[in-house]
């Protein structure tokens, strides 16, 4: 081996046989020492190299330095390399035999030319000669630059040779990496470009060579002002009319997954992409995180994220790629689905759990359905729990970048899975980036709350993105220039494109389209930024004819698309259809995303879609849906989204309708309430258009009663009151009888609901004389809970217990003789139970409640437990049995953790605060109180008193006195008599506290007096305790003795042990 071993190509480097580096103190002695090894043994005139080096300086001043450097040469080499340097009289060189350089073997490999030489060469070749020195000396630079493009050329050579070697072999994966660094060194090799694309196509990575002809085309026309070739546009055709193949998907899974394709280098985002590496590189150490990138449309959200996106596919990364569209606002899931369809189901889940994987058979069919129908209240919490436990999964694979394009067009479930998530990946190296329009947040409340959400969340973050500088708009329009333009042109350009586009890169590029062909100094003023539409109209007027077809086509479409449907939509042909794609994506109209088209700005399909005319634009939507019915076949119920939305826009009405309803239908099995219900208005609106018939008038009754099903879990009870209002009116034009019924049914919860109690017991007598009359017991079982759950309310517990005891007794049996299942086994069960409970019956109450837990366990149902355990809760509550309210109240709370049941968990929240209270857990219970007080609205007059009760019992009566006063207030102007009893009560308790003797008599009476009236056994017993405790005080002895005594022989009656020892103690001997 040499003594020493010098690298030229690339970073300058030199070690000695023992492999240390050296280093030299001087640039030019690194600058001389490479000039003399590059020819190994030829020497070279002093007066020529101080020429070279100190070209400026005088003679004697050049030979001085060249002395200096010569000795600093020396002594970096130290004694054992030192021979490798060569003096004879007025020469200077370096020995063959002492010196390995990389260059010369370089040199003789591809000499060689045999394929082993030229992959040796290959490997050699690792950038341009002497990367990193800068000498500012005219000669050296003029050299360097020579010998850097002669050997530019012979790398280029090398690798030609060795690509055509590899390619003959068909050993394409070494093929494809030689053909990559080809392009790297000379990006304008056009053949190259299309040996890639063939490649790729023999891979099955049909996207990735259509991408290909994609970066081709920029090329071209930036470096040379060409088009492709004949041959390559052929080519790239007929990869357009050439299917997918899904067997060979799996490959287009290695490379980059692209949001999109650069045009140019980054521009202007140095920071914030800093900023983007550290947070990938700290998720990435199982530190999961969620971002989002704000800013205006055309701002480089995407650019942004897409150099993230290839950062982290070269480093090893998995990423996924999903993207919101505005036509898509009511799929759920959209972002999700279209994320991990493109490279992750069925393959990369195949080892998910089996249940996690067949739940997610609800987005991806392929998986196989989920197992079991979910029940309206938490099934979308499964979805959510599959969701994440695939995330994981993939994670625990391989380091995951999720990127989510457009979160302003998603629909409620993406954003709800996005908080979902952000409270599950925090173990997990997983980063999950979205971006956002900041102008579409405006109209966006639930997209405003769930950033609110995750802002709360550790490592959350965001960055929002401002227009470029006038520096970096002059870096960007000269990286979009073509190349040759004077740099004084450039200059005069760029001035003009930042007045126009005020930095906005989307801007600066379309300003850059327009211009394509133009002479830049006669290009004239440019457009301003409230006219950029008219600039964007204006490079869709200079399309020919079928482009134009194609756009509005893609346009109508509304999102990705594949080239076979854009075909049959245009109704062109493949020949066609391919030449004209071939045309917009030449002209940075249409790029390529995985193997799918899409419009390379949603602005521009914007403009594209508003210049249709009415006329066409309906035709092309019939189109578009047809089109859809003939690709998909017996599959087309899973673009029944799709399909309802271009029926309805070409007014295809029964097509609308019926693709709608099903849509509606998939997306509330998914608990997408409000993209659900949209589809269902819409189905609603389509059938009206329909001639009237009496099937036609059930169908729009049964889609009323869809949306009140959406509706309630979303709390839009006005929307759900008029459309039960609607269904009512159509079933008694069309003597429905059934439906009526069922109409007056929902209304009469929706009434209770909203807090209209009359008016929900009216509704309720009309359910029930339908019920009767049509002997319907399903229908009977319906009326009876929601008219006991109205009569609980109204504090009329003996009739509602009546009521809900039917069900239990009577309704129930009947079902199961006709073999059909009850609706509300555990609903009856529960709100009976709180009736009982409030009457004292505590036996039966308890008895009710446990099978209610049993029946919910054994369902697997977590909302139907929460339930349960609530009614449990309040029941021991009731009868003075902290420590069992505490612990089931606390299983129901810890149930509705990680799920959304925000209105349901106000119920047991309010029970568990209370119990705290009562065993003076104060530090937890007001504040549990106080957000269920907040967000009540049917509960808000008990949640109110449980609040009074437990302040007062903390010390705080004056806080005590001001809500259970409105909570009496609340409570009378609703009519609810049971809960204001209760707040009377509180009231009492509070005054005595006070010593306020005759305002605490007067409500400790009026307790009493409507707590007897109304059968609450228990409230009786704690009014005669609270006025034997005040007349006791008062000195009034036998008043004292009369109610202690009736409270304890009550308590007893009931069994409630608590409350007898706590009356025990105030008769006790001394007091009476």
């Amino acid at each position: 081996m040499a003594a020493l071993q010098l690298t030229l190509f690339g970073t300058f480097e030199a070690r000695l046989e023992s492999g240390r580096a050296i280093t030299f103190p001087r640039k030019k002695a690194e600058a001389l020492l490479a000039y003399l090894a590059l020819r190994p043994g030829q020497m070279h005139a002093r007066d020529t190299l101080a020429a070279l080096l100190w070209g400026d300086a005088s003679d004697e001043r050049a030979r001085h330095s060249l002395r200096q450097a010569l000795v600093a040469l020396r002594r970096g080499l130290s004694r054992a390399a030192a021979g490798c340097l060569v003096e004879e009289n007025d020469t200077v060189g370096v020995h063959p035999a002492a010196v390995d350089v990389d260059v010369a073997a370089f040199e003789r490999l591809a000499a060689d030319g045999t394929p082993d030489a030229l992959e040796r060469a290959a490997v050699l070749y690792r950038g341009a000669l002497l990367e990193g020195i800068s000498i500012d000396e005219s000669s050296f630079e003029d050299w360097l630059r020579t010998e850097r493009e002669r050997l530019g050329e012979l790398a280029v050579e090398v690798l030609a040779k060795l690509l055509g070697h590899h390619v003959r072999a068909d050993a394409i994966e070494p093929a494809m990496r030689i053909g990559l660094r080809l392009l790297a060194l000379d990006p304008a090799q056009e053949p190259v470009h299309r040996t890639l694309m063939k490649l790729y196509a023999q891979q099955g990575r049909r996207g990735a060579a259509l991408r290909q002809y994609e970066t081709c085309v920029r090329v071209l026309e930036r470096e040379l002002g060409l088009e492709p070739e004949a041959e390559t546009r052929r080519l790239y055709r007929e990869l357009l009319q050439t299917p997918p193949r899904g067997a060979d998907r799996a490959h287009e899974r290695q490379p980059t997954a692209s949001v999109s394709e650069p045009q140019t280098r980054l521009v202007g985002r140095l920071t914030e992409l800093a900023t983007l590496r550290e947070r990938l590189a700290e998720a990435w150490q199982s530190r999961g995180a969620i971002g989002i990138i704000q800013g205006e449309a055309g701002i480089g959200k995407t650019r942004l994220i897409d150099a993230l996106v290839r950062e982290a596919s070269d480093g090893g990364g998995h990423v996924l790629v999903g993207r919101g569209y505005e036509s898509e606002q009511v799929l759920p899931l959209g972002p999700w689905v279209n994320a991990f369809r493109n490279g992750v189901v069925p393959d990369l889940l195949e080892e998910l759990e089996p249940t996690w994987r067949a739940e997610l058979g609800r987005l991806f069919p392929e998986l196989g359905a989920a197992d079991r129908e979910p029940t309206a209240g938490e099934d979308y919490v499964r979805l959510f729990e599959a969701v994440t436990r695939a995330v994981q999964h993939l994670a625990s694979r391989r380091r995951l970048l999720v990127v989510l394009e457009d979160l302003h067009w998603a629909d409620e479930m993406t954003l709800r899975l996005l908080a979902f998530l952000g409270r599950r990946i925090a173990d997990s190296p997983v980063l999950i980036v979205g971006s956002i329009r900041i102008e579409e947040t405006v109209d966006a409340p639930i997209l405003r709350r769930t950033l609110a959400q995750l802002a709360h969340q550790a490592r959350f973050f965001s960055a929002t993105l401002g227009p470029l500088s006038h520096a970096e708009t002059l870096a960007f329009v000269q990286a979009l220039a073509r190349a040759g333009t004077e740099a004084a042109a450039v200059q005069r350009l760029a001035d003009r494109v930042w007045r126009a586009s005020e930095g906005n890169p989307f801007m600066i590029v379309e300003a850059m389209q327009m211009l394509r062909g133009a002479e830049i100094d006669a290009a004239g003023d440019l457009l301003t930024p409230p006219r950029v539409r008219e600039l964007i109209a204006a490079r869709l007027d200079r399309l020919s004819e079928r482009g134009r077809r194609l756009v509005g086509v893609g346009s109508v479409i509304g999102r990705e698309f594949d080239f076979a449907l854009l075909e049959r939509a245009a109704e062109l042909g493949a020949g066609d259809t391919a030449e004209g794609v071939e045309e917009l994506v030449g002209r940075r109209i249409l790029h390529v995303v995985g193997e799918r088209l899409d419009f390379t700005h949603e602005q521009t399909r914007e403009v594209a879609y508003a210049a249709l005319l009415a006329p066409y634009r309906k035709r092309l939507h019939e189109a578009t849906a047809q089109a859809l019915e003939a690709l998909h076949g017996s599959d087309a119920a899973s673009h029944a989204l799709s399909l309802g939305r271009h029926y309805y826009a070409s007014e295809r009405w029964q097509a609308a309708h019926r693709n709608l309803a099903q849509a509606g239908k998939s997306a509330a099995s998914r608990s997408a309430h409000r993209e659900a219900a949209a589809c269902f208005e819409h189905a609603i609106d389509a059938l009206r258009h329909l001639p009237r018939s009496s099937q036609l008038v059930e169908q729009i009754i049964d889609l009323c009663f869809d949306i009140r099903q959406s509706c309630v879990p979303l709390g839009d009870h006005a929307r759900a009151l008029a459309y039960l209002r609607i269904a009512e009116e159509e079933a008694e034009a069309i003597g429905d009888r059934t439906r009526l019924g069922w109409a007056y049914t929902y209304r009469a919860h929706g009434l209770y609901i909203a807090g209209d109690s009359r008016g929900a017991i009216d509704a309720g007598q009309r359910s029930l004389a339908v019920a009767e009359a049509l002997a319907d017991p399903d229908l009977l079982e319906s009326a009876n809970v929601y008219r006991g759950q109205v009569a609980h309310w109204v504090g009329d517990y003996r009739h509602a217990a009546e009521l809900l005891r039917r069900n239990v007794t009577a309704l129930e049996p009947e079902l199961r003789r006709r073999g059909l299942a009850s609706r509300h086994f555990v609903g009856t069960r529960t709100y009976v139970a709180w009736c009982l409970a409030e009457l004292g019956e505590f036996s039966e109450a308890l008895a009710r409640t446990e099978e209610a837990i049993a029946t919910a366990a054994a369902a697997d149902d977590a909302y139907w437990l929460v339930y349960a355990c609530s009614g449990a809760g309040l029941v021991h509550l009731r009868r003075g049995a902290f420590d069992e309210a505490r612990s089931v109240a606390e299983r129901a709370v810890a149930l509705c953790s990680g799920r959304d049941f925000t209105v349901l968990w106000t119920m047991p929240a309010a029970i568990l605060g209370l119990a705290y209270a009562r065993i003076a857990r104060f530090a937890e219970a007001i504040p549990l109180l106080e957000r269920a007080a907040e967000l009540a609205s049917t509960l808000g007059a008990p949640v109110l008193n449980f609040l009074a009760e437990a302040r007062l019992l903390s010390g705080r009566p004056d806080e005590a006195a001001a809500v259970a006063t409105r909570a009496r207030e609340l409570s009378a102007q609703r009519e609810e008599h049971g809960w204001e009893a209760w707040a009377s009560w509180v009231l009492g308790e509070i005054a005595a506290t006070r010593s306020d003797i005759s305002s605490a008599d007067d409500a400790y009476r009026r307790a009493l007096t409507a707590a007897s009236a109304l059968g609450m056994r228990p409230l009786v017993a704690h009014c005669h305790l609270g006025l034997g405790r005040l007349h006791r005080g008062a000195g009034k002895q036998a008043q004292a003795t009369e109610h202690l005594g009736a409270a304890s022989a009550m308590f007893r009656e009931m069994s409630m042990s608590w409350w007898v020892a706590e009356t025990e103690r105030d008769r006790a001997p001394g007091v009476e």
